[in-house]
């Protein structure tokens, strides 16, 4: 089953899902995690297009903040939470 969670900062996404990770023993990953390169700058929408794709494949549970273009992960979810 794959769960995303989605929210605005400081809503409590990391802290849910990696509740629900040692819960659920299933893997974690959070968007930013591959989102963002060192001094905060984001890659090329070519770069990020191809990690999501990779990332939405095989990821079991995923947070990521609202406003990065959700539809994808949400439509591929069995459960989806918003916080």
């Amino acid at each position: 089953m794959k769960i995303a969670i989605v929210g605005y900062p400081g809503s409590g996404k990391s802290t849910l899902a990696l509740k629900l990770h040692q819960i659920l023993h299933i893997p974690l990953f959070h968007i930013d995690q591959y989102f963002w390169k060192p001094g905060w700058q984001g890659p090329d929408r070519q770069e990020f297009t191809q990690i999501h794709q990779d990332l939405c494949a095989f990821i079991s549970l995923f947070s990521f903040y609202c406003r990065r273009g959700p539809r994808r992960r949400v439509s591929e979810a069995g459960a989806k939470v918003w916080l």
